[in-house]
């Protein structure tokens, strides 16, 4: 990625799952998502957009939580995540029926209340959303090839010499439960952790807006 560290630490191929969402790679930023209305996606990926660069994982986070617990808050069909860069760690971000695998970690939005919000050790990545497809939206106008936002459900990054899966992008858990409705952040800032992830994180924080 021109501008700051690739989420796994190399020179990886990127390459887009199919899906009925937006896919977007900044520098140090993986992200996709899926929305009926445009206007919270463009909003998503001007938040990415403003903080890309080297190690972006834990400033997105708190953006991203400021966002969801704040007035301007997006609604509830907007389902998306992001891995990025985080000094020696990976942070994800996952909020609604979207899985990300990152090494030998799988985490799935699903499974908060929130959002999930961890830092991980880094690996090869698998971000993809989940459940049932959206109904079309016209979100075209979003898509630029030359600054990497595409349309799709997914994105796996590989060593360019690495076979990749093409497996189709939902299912990256086992399970999938319904999502429950986005809880608002408490006054204070509180940070939503997905209580039922139990992963080693780098770092002081096992949170990326934390950090």
């Amino acid at each position: 990625m021109r501008g700051g560290r690739d989420v796994d630490g190399g020179a990886p191929r990127a390459v887009v799952l199919p899906g009925d969402g937006v896919v977007a790679r900044f520098p140090g930023i993986l992200c996709v998502a899926r929305c009926p209305d445009p206007a919270p996606l463009a909003r998503l990926l001007d938040l990415c957009r403003e903080v890309a660069g080297a190690d972006p994982g834990r400033a997105l986070a708190r953006r991203f939580a400021a966002w969801l617990g704040g007035p301007d808050a997006p609604p509830d069909a907007l389902v998306f995540g992001t891995v990025c860069a985080a000094g020696e760690a990976t942070a994800v971000f996952l909020t609604g029926p979207v899985g990300a695998r990152v090494g030998g970690t799988v985490l799935s939005g699903a499974d908060a209340a929130a959002w999930t919000d961890r830092l991980v050790a880094p690996g090869p990545v698998r971000l993809a959303l989940d459940g049932p497809a959206a109904p079309a939206a016209p979100s075209a106008g979003l898509f630029d090839l030359r600054e990497g936002v595409v349309a799709g459900g997914g994105i796996e990054l590989a060593p360019a010499a690495s076979p990749v899966a093409t497996a189709p992008p939902g299912n990256i858990n086992a399970r999938s439960p319904p999502r429950p409705a986005r809880a608002r952040a408490r006054p204070g800032g509180t940070c939503a952790r997905a209580a039922t992830s139990t992963i080693p994180a780098r770092g002081p924080a096992s949170c990326a807006g934390c950090g």
